[in-house]
């Protein structure tokens, strides 16, 4: 029997990590086991200085552990409730950090221990205030657009008239950059308000890279359809090449010890310019030919085989499944913007 030397540590039930399983069980039958992380309170776990026992087995010995669905919480900024009331003591909250600080110190103890994470815990941490983050990248030398992070909207004018086109996405988590308007400006931004996140626009594509040791096994960028006929995928995407980027995503992985991840960035003058990094991606609801290959390559990598070897990239714009068609969400737009502009 093969000796078990991949951990997959998730939800029961994660269909992202179930696919990675399976893949793995082709590559290599019998290397991998899934360990479950629950919902609520803490895994059965034993240590000691000898082993790390989880659901009886001892993870020490593993050889790579690939985590999902750990997410860094500040103790400072409680998720929200919708049913609390915050002058009293939350117990939900406490035992969510309970939660959150254990799995970080069993998580890092194995790191210590030798085995490789993906990710590690204080890659996390390091990626959660995402200010700070980007200032630590410019200031090592990547290229990161104009940025400020404020609830001041005197300076946020000021930005945005200085900027020109800008965006706009919460400091922490994972996000969405979305255009930065004067209605939406009207309403994020506020001394009584969290601050937010607002970056100048490099010109261009947004393109996404799925990075494997920092070598890429995906990069994608949107295809907006075109306004013809049968106008009604929403969202589609393009496979791409970009070697003259390469480089700098290996260097920015070395730099954030990112072992497995994503990264989002604008290609001016052949140089990336960042704009998002997510130390723990979602494929699975990327195009089927799409996350196959990001899957694939995971599994690749992670039972130690060649990662040039996952085929050519499909040449066809890949629409997402989705239950949303352009015909169903037109006249949702339309009524929305005579809301605020009623003379047009």
């Amino acid at each position: 029997m093969a000796r078990i030397r991949i951990g997959l540590f998730s939800s029961r039930g994660d269909k992202q990590t179930d696919s990675l399983e399976r893949r793995l069980h082709e590559l290599a039958p019998g290397v991998a086991q899934h360990f479950t992380i629950p919902e609520a309170g803490a895994p059965p776990v034993a240590l000691d200085s000898m082993a790390i026992e989880w659901d009886g087995i001892n993870v020490a010995d593993l050889d790579h552990a690939y985590i999902h669905g750990f997410r860094y919480a500040n103790p400072a900024l409680p998720r929200a409730l919708e049913d609390a009331d915050w002058t009293l003591w939350q117990t939900d909250y406490i035992t969510d950090q309970q939660r959150m600080s254990f799995l970080h110190s069993a998580f890092s103890e194995l790191g210590r221990r030798g085995v490789r994470l993906f990710n590690s815990p204080a890659v996390h941490v390091h990626a959660f205030a995402l200010p700070n983050l980007f200032e630590e990248l410019r200031q090592s030398g990547f290229r990161v657009p104009p940025l400020i992070c404020t609830n001041d909207r005197d300076a946020a004018e000021a930005f945005c008239g200085q900027a020109g086109v800008s965006v706009w996405r919460p400091t922490t988590g994972r996000a969405p950059w979305q255009r930065c308007t004067p209605y939406r400006r009207d309403r994020v931004i506020g001394l009584d308000k969290p601050p937010i996140l607002i970056a100048g626009v490099v010109q261009g594509p947004l393109i996404r890279a799925y990075l494997f040791n920092g070598k890429p096994l995906l990069l994608v960028k949107s295809k907006a359809p075109a306004f013809a006929p049968p106008l009604e995928r929403l969202e589609v995407f393009l496979a791409v090449e970009c070697p003259e980027v390469y480089g700098d995503l290996e260097r920015l992985a070395q730099a954030l010890q990112l072992r497995w991840g994503a990264v989002s960035f604008v290609v001016q003058e052949h140089q990336p310019w960042i704009y998002a990094i997510d130390p723990d991606p979602v494929w699975t609801e990327l195009p089927g030919p799409h996350a196959e290959r990001v899957v694939t390559g995971l599994a690749k990598g992670l039972a130690g085989e060649d990662l040039t070897e996952l085929g050519e990239l499909t040449a066809e714009p890949q629409p997402r499944k989705t239950l949303f068609l352009r015909r169903m969400l037109q006249p949702l737009f339309e009524l929305e913007h005579r809301k605020y502009h009623p003379d047009t």
